[in-house]
């Protein structure tokens, strides 16, 4: 739920850097996060103001960075820094 809030509130927040590392979320929590409800069209401007992202720690599997690889290649945000370490439950290989 708090993720699903957030992820309403980024596209207007002005928001460039967002810490959310040490939370257990996972995949779930990154579907809800990088969910934009149709609102977003342009592929000229990003979606959210975000260059910097902290998903540390966040249990995050394979799914979640596929997802958040998808939501990039859309132009969700135009990150300059991406934290992902200590993320157990991906699959080994992935980097």
């Amino acid at each position: 739920r708090g993720t699903s809030m957030l992820a309403g509130w980024l596209p207007t927040s002005g928001l460039t850097a967002l810490e959310l590392s040490d939370n257990y979320f996972g995949d779930q929590g990154i579907a809800s996060l990088l969910a934009t409800d149709g609102r977003y069209q342009s592929a000229d401007l990003p979606y959210t103001q975000l260059v910097s992202l902290g998903l540390n720690s966040c249990c995050l599997t394979d799914t979640a960075l596929r997802m958040l690889t998808d939501a990039l290649a859309y132009n969700w945000a135009s990150l300059a820094s991406l934290r992902i370490l200590r993320n157990n439950r991906m699959s080994p290989g992935t980097k």
